[in-house]
């Protein structure tokens, strides 16, 4: 699928009708750096901002190498759409539930503020690590 083109889709019951928010696009623009994902998580927002429902199936994945930097890989595809679909790489930091967690973070930046994200994971530390945000939000930065 070209990202750069949102998909023709016949409207269905998951579609809403919502005034323009370019609140997500902000985001993407103050988080993500390469241009050629800020281009394609600009272009999944635009095209998945009339759904009020969206499922995604999220991974990510960490390889080690001896002889280089190790990397961490990202991906989600969306279940409402299967061309809709992330796919990234990053390092600096590696560890795999940072992937996880990436993954799920660029499902949320890409859809409506109001609208049902549900993500299947198959990672257990980034589904605790999400339920216990309250409490994570409550800790001093001090020292």
């Amino acid at each position: 699928m070209d990202l750069d083109r949102p998909v023709a889709r016949p409207l269905d019951s998951s579609l809403i009708s919502l005034p323009h928010n370019d609140f997500n696009l902000d985001l993407i623009d103050l988080f993500i750096k390469s241009l050629m994902l800020l281009h394609n998580l600009k272009a999944l927002a635009t095209t998945l901002r009339h759904y009020k429902d969206l499922q995604f199936y999220t991974d990510g994945s960490l390889q080690r190498d001896q002889n280089f930097i190790d990397s961490m890989s990202i991906g989600w595809i969306c279940i409402n759409n299967k061309n809709f679909t992330f796919f990234a790489s990053t390092i600096l930091w590696s560890f795999s539930t940072k992937a996880e967690m990436l993954a799920c973070l660029t499902t949320l930046i890409v859809a409506l503020i109001k609208a049902k994200v549900t993500l299947f994971t198959n990672s257990v530390i980034t589904i605790t690590g999400f339920n216990r945000i309250d409490e994570v939000m409550q800790l001093s930065v001090r020292k």
